[in-house]
């Protein structure tokens, strides 16, 4: 599998958790772009990628950023292997995402940050067609699907719902719900927050021998990571294994809709795929043993 991968990687560290298990798993990662794209989330980027020997270009959202984003956990990376805190993209992140899909018109796209550099390739590539995209976002109420799944109290009741990503670039996301994507998979907001890595987690991950350099560091985040905050939501290790291995979940057809920045969806049966529940313990399973 080719894959590219749209990030927000260096804020929420649960970017840096998928990424790491999407590369242990194998598949071919063949580019990252990086919203907004500051030069210190570059720069982990970099020492990501360099850890993992992955020769890729690593793309940015916005051009020209002049801020800095990076969270606590990955600034304290970088100075623990002495690495730069700044450095430069490859490229803006359509035209990587252009050139990949040149070399490798066979590849996927995962979503795990605001759409933006996926939403411009879009707009400015609308013949492109793409076989599968699974985008980390999206809601569908309980209410509308009726199915048995975890509930949780806060979305009971609720029909649409503020969702981060896709409020994060609401032109990209708007060119990927009407575009040449011919499957579509949005795991959905209610779901996601029902994935939480826990010290009962981690105490199963870390008696798992890890697989590879990229099992290696996952570990030593998570670690730091149980150490000073405790429990953390696994929104987009969830949307990665669900992209890999669809089957541990319970999708619906729907189609998505937004007011304002709330967003829901209704059942279409000519609708794109989303999430109202999944297998807890195949979840898990995946993340240790692929990891």
């Amino acid at each position: 599998m080719n894959l590219i991968i749209e990030t927000d990687l260096g804020c929420d560290p649960d970017d840096f958790y998928a990424i790491c298990y999407l590369i242990s798993t194998g598949v071919n990662v063949r580019a990252i772009t990086i919203y907004p794209g500051d030069s210190d989330q570059i720069a982990f980027a970099r020492w990501l990628t360099g850890e993992l020997n992955l020769n890729i270009p690593i793309g940015a959202g916005l051009k020209n950023r002049r801020k800095n984003s990076l969270s606590g956990i990955h600034r304290r990376i970088l100075q623990k292997y002495d690495k730069p805190l700044t450095a430069s993209a490859d490229g803006y992140g359509p035209d990587i995402i252009r050139e990949v899909f040149q070399k490798y018109p066979d590849s996927e796209l995962i979503v795990i940050g605001p759409p933006k550099s996926v939403g411009v390739f879009l707009a400015q590539n609308k013949t492109v067609e793409i076989n599968r995209a699974t985008i980390q976002g999206g809601f569908i109420g309980y209410n509308i699907h009726n199915l048995p799944c975890r509930r949780l109290k806060k979305f009971e009741g609720k029909t649409t719902c503020q969702t981060f990503n896709l409020n994060g670039d609401l032109f990209g996301s708007k060119q990927i719900l009407n575009t040449n994507i011919h499957h579509r998979q949005f795991v959905s907001k209610n779901v996601n927050h029902t994935i939480i890595y826990n010290k009962e987690i981690h105490e199963k991950i870390m008696s798992v021998k890890p697989k590879n350099r990229a099992g290696e560091i996952f570990r030593e985040a998570l670690s730091m990571q149980v150490e000073k905050y405790g429990e953390k939501k696994f929104h987009d290790p969830m949307a990665a294994v669900c992209h890999l291995h669809p089957e541990i979940a319970t999708w619906v057809k729907a189609r998505l809709y937004n007011i304002g920045n709330e967003w829901g969806a209704t059942l279409d049966d000519k609708g794109d795929d989303i999430i109202v529940d999944v297998d807890r313990k195949k979840f898990w399973n995946y993340i240790a043993e692929s990891i």
